[in-house]
């Protein structure tokens, strides 16, 4: 009898607990959008205003441990993880799609359960003037989306530009500079330190485990074991290299299928120098060779022997330009641009280029595209007409980008230029807009 009571008990007990488990209702939680949707943008560049979102649970209680992922075709996102930090700031770098851009934001809780999906939109444009390209690698860091440093431009005789990006990949453009795909990415042990294209099509690529040679950009043969710091074609058959560790200075005759160790040396105040670093290198006719290594030189038989050009010494000199028959030669001191007949050598001051009145001492390079002349400074890009008038084209992005490092014009006139400040980003555009 008492122990069909005590059963009885057992039962009663047991179903009491299946109708009303403890702690089986699981916590609700709520998403809400606070703020940041429907902005408007330009392509390629974050939006001004991060998403917020606020989590709370059915109490009213802040939720901090939820999971935050996204679904979108345009552009990328990402939110900030701030330990029990509310509320969620999520940050979104457009697409290049022009017009309304859309994503949707997941939110689960820290068992994956699902809380909300949230859908979110943006207008976005383009800018009157500068606008990002796309397409080259980019990353987060610190909160912020950061681009690939670009270490080049450099143009093929098809039309396409090509580009070094973080140091180990290649990028090419078919669009004038607008958008970028990859083409060949290095090792990840070794970097990139030049790209070289001869006037045949085909690519020599610098780096620090050798010199590779392409006639695609994709597959590649190993030329020079050596790390190699840059290469100067100067026809379809003649070709130098420097090292990068070490000053050894490589000649091919060949387009670059068997090197020989070579000697640039010059006389200067009667002691012999040694070129150990080649900065520029071009053929101005038959057998005439100009080469900057810090002072200008000139070879008179195709690079067997060299000299310093007329009335050099005199320069600090960053780089060079022939153009009909005219060489253009920018200094350090200025910075300023002397010219000179290659017939008749002598110098004089086209223009002087002034941008920050405190440092009067800028390396710069000079560039020719139509009847202007285009130098870039440190901190901007000069366009120069046949009288030596100066017009800064860059003075507009100056919202954009701390400064700028390295430039390219495209056939159609389109100016791509590229910055290692702030987020390393690349812009493009026409070059007629100053």
């Amino acid at each position: 009898m008492k122990f069909i009571s005590f059963l009885s008990i057992i039962l009663l007990i047991l179903s009491c607990n299946k109708e009303n488990p403890p702690d089986a209702q699981e916590t609700e939680y709520f998403a809400k959008l606070s703020s940041g949707n429907q902005q408007s943008g330009l392509i390629n560049q974050e939006l001004d205003s991060p998403i917020i979102i606020d989590i709370t649970d059915e109490n009213g209680q802040n939720y901090s441990k939820a999971k935050i992922s996204f679904l979108s075709a345009d552009g990328n996102l990402f939110s900030e993880f701030k330990w029990f930090s509310q509320p969620y700031y999520v940050r979104w770098l457009l697409g290049c799609n022009i017009g309304i851009q859309n994503a949707l934001i997941v939110i689960k809780d820290s068992a994956d359960i699902p809380i909300d999906t949230i859908n979110i939109s943006a207008t976005t444009g383009k800018d009157p003037l500068w606008n990002r390209v796309c397409g080259l690698p980019m990353a987060i860091d610190n909160y912020q989306f950061k681009f690939s440093p670009i270490a080049k431009f450099i143009g093929h005789l098809d039309g396409s530009l090509y580009t070094i990006a973080a140091y180990s990949s290649l990028y090419v453009s078919s669009d004038n500079g607008e958008t970028w795909s990859k083409k060949y990415t290095l090792n990840d042990y070794f970097r990139i330190n030049d790209l070289t294209i001869n006037n045949s099509g085909d690519f020599f690529m610098s780096a620090e485990n050798g010199l590779f040679k392409s006639d695609d950009c994709i597959s590649w043969i190993k030329v020079i074991d050596k790390p190699i710091a840059r290469c100067f074609a100067l026809d379809s058959k003649t070709l130098f290299a420097c090292g990068s560790a070490s000053p050894e200075i490589y000649r091919s005759d060949n387009n670059g299928e068997t090197w020989n160790e070579t000697t640039i040396s010059y006389t200067k105040h009667n002691v012999i120098q040694y070129a150990g670093y080649i900065l520029q290198a071009e053929k101005i006719g038959e057998d005439k060779i100009l080469l900057f290594n810090g002072d200008l030189l000139i070879s008179n038989d195709n690079g067997l022997s060299w000299n310093i050009f007329d009335n050099t010494t005199m320069f600090y000199i960053s780089g060079f330009l022939v153009k009909d028959n005219i060489i253009y030669l920018a200094t350090i001191a200025g910075p300023k641009i002397y010219m000179t007949d290659l017939d008749n050598i002598s110098w004089t001051l086209l223009c002087t280029l002034i941008h920050h009145p405190f440092d009067d001492n800028q390396a710069c390079e000079i560039y020719n595209y139509a009847d202007n002349l285009f130098v870039l400074t440190d901190h901007c890009i000069y366009k120069i007409n046949q009288n030596g008038d100066t017009l800064n084209i860059t003075t507009n992005i100056w919202s954009k980008m701390d400064g700028i490092s390295k430039f390219i014009i495209s056939a159609d006139g389109n100016l791509i230029v590229g910055s290692e400040h702030k987020d390393n980003g690349v812009f493009y555009s026409k070059i007629n807009v100053p």
